[in-house]
């Protein structure tokens, strides 16, 4: 009993182990924490088993895994203790599906151990299969309803197994009818995955259709905002000659203390319409259609401007990416006594990247994600999430950081040397 017990956790800690890893997103802890918090679970449960009692063992199991997920996974609540549900209730039916089919051979049903590595060899096989439907742990694209609507099964089977203290399954005269029960229910479960998958899968379109939309939106902005600095510096200087024609009659008549009143309001409007040179043709066009809120909020330029070859990018695409970098860095500039926004672009043999760093007050994050901190935050937040998108689907990664020391916003995005458009 003491060898079925101590193998019997030690397999069921690494499938665990890796059915958690397959469907969350597990963080890097240090590896003495990873043996201590894994081997005080593994004494737990073998504990727990000496009681030979049902309710304690899926009790301890449940609690024994939250915790492990809880350490080990950076993917939010809900979706730990959906996949513990999951996990739980795969579990049960595959040591419910091996008891009574070992009661159908009296001679294998004496043998402990035996029944034990294959009810550990039916759950890896169920897991195996689960792990096809790793998107309905998506956290993209589901929700807190859908995830507990997934979670009702696996969950009702645990309840009823504890309430019962398993003595309905296990003391059934009927094995052939609690097996092809149990068949049943797994089913049952596997509809309920492909269902929800589609849900996602349409969930994932909408969102796509969203990012569409609100990426057509902001480049309607941004041309619309290009044509009217065009047409404004056009008509100043359509109008400019009759400004030093003006000027020139002040200075005629000795009005001189006009004339450098109208030369201040010269000055001013002409840094207005003034464009700025970065050096990057496209950083440019963005720049000019947003230079009233640069001068406004007297934000600093600063460039250190390697050529970038980034034709395998679409102008809207690469619109996106520049667009909301250089909005975001306005904003967060607002509240900054030292308004300032850097950027550089470098090339190496392998990587092409872009860095901007803002001044930033502060910057609100939430589960490893930067969120807007705007009253109507409802039309705000999606800059990082579009840049991220965009420059992925380029086969390219975008990174941002808060530094509270510096108290620096910093924009990263990488994109591979000959990286072909992925647009497809």
């Amino acid at each position: 009993m003491m060898t079925t017990i101590l193998f019997s956790n030690v397999l069921e800690l690494l499938i665990f182990t890796f059915f958690y890893k397959s469907l969350l997103s597990p963080n890097n802890n240090n590896k003495h924490e990873y043996t201590i918090i894994y081997t005080l679970c593994f004494l737990t449960k073998c504990l727990s088993n000496f009681f030979n009692n049902i309710q304690i063992n899926i009790a301890i199991s449940f609690f024994t895994y939250l915790i492990l997920i809880l350490k080990f996974s950076n993917s939010k609540l809900i979706y730990k203790l959906l996949s513990l549900s999951i996990y739980e209730g795969l579990s049960i039916f595959s040591e419910s599906i091996t008891y009574h089919l070992f009661q159908l051979f009296p001679l294998a049903n004496e043998n402990e151990l035996l029944q034990m590595f294959f009810s550990k060899f039916v759950l890896f096989l169920f897991i195996f299969l689960i792990k096809k439907y790793k998107y309905i742990i998506d956290e993209d694209y589901i929700d807190l309803k859908d995830s507990l609507l997934l979670s009702f099964q696996p969950l009702s089977i645990i309840i009823f197994i504890y309430v019962s203290n398993g003595e309905i399954i296990i003391n059934s005269k009927n094995s052939t009818l609690i097996i092809f029960s149990l068949v049943l229910l797994i089913i049952s479960n596997l509809i309920s995955f492909y269902i929800f998958g589609e849900t996602i899968k349409k969930n994932k379109i909408k969102k796509e259709l969203d990012f569409e939309k609100m990426r057509i939106k902001e480049n309607e902005q941004y041309y619309t905002s290009l044509k009217k600095s065009i047409y404004d510096f056009k008509a100043y200087r359509h109008d400019l000659k009759h400004h030093f024609s003006t000027l020139k009659s002040m200075l005629y008549l000795k009005k001189y203390s006009e004339a450098y009143k109208f030369v201040d309001s010269l000055y001013n409007k002409t840094c207005e319409l003034s464009d700025i040179r970065s050096g990057d043709e496209f950083i440019d066009l963005v720049l000019t259609s947003r230079l009233h809120k640069i001068y406004f909020f007297n934000i600093k330029m600063y460039f250190e401007i390697r050529p970038l070859d980034l034709s395998f990018i679409n102008a809207m695409d690469l619109n996106t990416i520049y667009a909301n970098i250089i909005d975001n860095a306005i904003n967060s500039c607002e509240d900054c006594k030292d308004r300032y926004i850097k950027i550089q672009t470098k090339t190496n043999n392998q990587y092409q990247i872009i860095k901007i760093t803002n001044s930033c007050a502060y910057a609100t994050e939430i589960n490893g994600s930067f969120i807007s901190t705007k009253k109507d935050n409802d039309n705000h937040g999606f800059g990082l999430t579009n840049i991220q998108k965009a420059a992925k689907k380029y086969n390219g990664f975008a990174q941002f950081k808060f530094d509270t020391n510096s108290q620096e916003f910093i924009t990263t995005i990488i994109f591979k040397n000959n990286t072909k458009n992925n647009n497809t």
